[in-house]
């Protein structure tokens, strides 16, 4: 019972993969969602099975809760047994596997700022992560999940409209961190990075201009701005002061601007 099938590395079909939120055509389909982790919830023990047992024929039906209606289990509607057709269910509560739980956890992805449009707002989705892709990432992990696409429906009132949203049924989570900082140094650059600075050993700060000038280029001028997205990027080194106290070396960066003067294009180029 405590095996699962996982699914990884499908296909590059457009109906497969993407790199965009799943619309309502897709309810259904088993698709591949890459984006990053913006939000993770507590892990929890949900029970998604449940035992009844028929008040007139005394017939037990197992009930499994319901994806589409945040895991509500309700009782059968009427006993299948034939000539039964009872209406009235008890829960059974002696057996100790009369209901069955399992680690449950919900996070929110959001699209990716590389594959989105200029000025485009990136939008979320919610996966539901269940057994052991609980607590499997954190905030701020690049994943790639492949799942189902489900409906939900909200709770209903009288008088307002149905409201429903889309949730990702997740089968595998793969954390993309690490083949992102696996970056392999040639010999090639090795030379090319010695040369540069010693045709600027006298005078380092137009070697540090230069670079400047070659980061983002599609953006003129703003080099207070630069400078401070390469900065963040290099980050420091980590030092302990005389107390034991240890200092970070990596370094945030607080990017305010009115709309429309190149803060997209500077992330997406870093």
């Amino acid at each position: 019972s405590n095996c699962h099938m996982r699914f990884s590395h499908l296909l590059p079909f457009e109906e497969l993969t993407m790199n965009l939120v799943p619309r309502l055509e897709h309810v259904g389909r088993f698709v591949s969602f890459s984006g990053t982790v913006v939000r993770t919830g507590a892990v929890k023990v949900l029970e998604y099975q449940r035992e009844f047992i028929c008040n007139k024929c005394r017939e037990r039906l197992i009930v499994k809760a319901d994806y589409e209606q945040f895991h509500t289990i309700h009782p059968p509607a009427s006993c299948p047994t034939e000539g039964c057709n009872s209406l009235k269910f008890s829960q059974v509560e002696e057996d100790k596997m009369a209901a069955i739980f399992q680690d449950y956890q919900e996070i929110k992805l959001q699209e990716q700022v590389q594959h989105l449009e200029v000025g485009t707002i990136p939008h979320c989705l919610w996966v539901v992560l269940e057994n052991d892709l609980a607590d499997c990432c954190k905030p701020g992990d690049d994943v790639t999940i492949t799942g189902v696409v489900v409906r939900r429906w909200k709770p209903l009132s009288v008088g307002s409209p149905c409201d429903l949203e889309l949730v990702l049924l997740a089968n595998h989570v793969m954390v993309n961190n690490n083949q992102r900082a696996s970056v392999v140094v040639t010999e090639q650059m090795i030379t090319r990075f010695e040369e540069f600075w010693a045709s600027h050993r006298d005078k380092p700060l137009e070697g540090r201009n230069v670079i400047l000038a070659n980061f983002c280029p599609q953006m003129f001028g703003l080099y207070v701005v630069k400078l401070s997205i390469c900065l963040a990027l290099i980050g420091g080194v980590q030092c302990t002061d005389s107390s034991g106290t240890k200092i970070r070396g990596e370094s945030h960066l607080l990017l305010v601007g009115d709309p429309g003067t190149g803060k997209s294009q500077f992330l997406k180029y870093a």
